[in-house]
């Protein structure tokens, strides 16, 4: 993202949020949030895998990994997959407003003891995303 665009997004931000563009502290916000939202990357799916938090993924049709990457985890996760035409506004606000009232699974949200061992298991299980 370009500077601009981001002192631009910066500018908009409303009152309580936060516009970073890089924090080393990101599954501890993860585990902290309300719901996440994405293009299901490799790494926001293993960083969920490991908080339990409520997410919608947006996997786009011209990806080939992301739609496998969510249908395998969706079983694991309170995830809820967005098609394109979903990421219009009007639908996208809606889907949020919905998504804010998913509960995280007792055992997610944070950290969790012998959590890398059980991630592992799990990606095991799941054949590799």
């Amino acid at each position: 993202m370009e500077a601009t665009e981001f002192h631009e997004l910066y500018a908009m931000r409303a009152a309580g949020l936060a516009v970073q563009r890089f924090t080393p502290r990101l599954l501890d916000y993860l585990a902290t949030a309300d719901l996440s939202i994405s293009l299901a990357g490799y790494n926001t799916c293993m960083n969920l895998l490991a908080t339990g938090v409520p997410a919608f993924g947006a996997a786009l049709r011209r990806q080939r990994e992301q739609p496998l990457r969510v249908a395998k985890l969706k079983p694991h996760l309170p995830l809820e997959v967005l098609g394109e035409d979903d990421l219009e506004p009007e639908r996208l606000v809606r889907a949020i407003e919905r998504g804010l009232g998913t509960q995280a699974p007792e055992h997610g949200r944070g950290a969790q003891p012998g959590g890398r061992r059980n991630r592992r298991s799990l990606f095991g299980r799941l054949g590799g995303v």
